[in-house]
């Protein structure tokens, strides 16, 4: 979600439309010029979410490896 956020920040200041989000159980829309707070701890989520991946394939490095086998052709 951090992701899909910063891209649409970027996207809303590239083509100059407001950005809106939730603030308070209500939608409030944000100029380009005012997103640089929202971005900055979107940005500061993403690290410390790549931190923790980090630490957890450092823990466990085949973790991510799948141990599936496809299964044998019926003959």
């Amino acid at each position: 979600l951090a992701n899909a956020a910063l891209d649409a920040i970027h996207r809303a200041r590239r083509f100059g439309t407001d950005f809106v989000i939730e603030e308070d159980g209500r939608p409030k829309s944000l100029r380009p010029d005012q997103t640089a707070p929202y971005e900055g701890r979107l940005l500061e989520d993403l690290d410390r979410i790549n931190r923790k991946i980090a630490e957890l394939q450092a823990q466990a490095p085949n973790a991510l490896a799948l141990n599936e086998t496809p299964p044998k052709p019926e003959k």
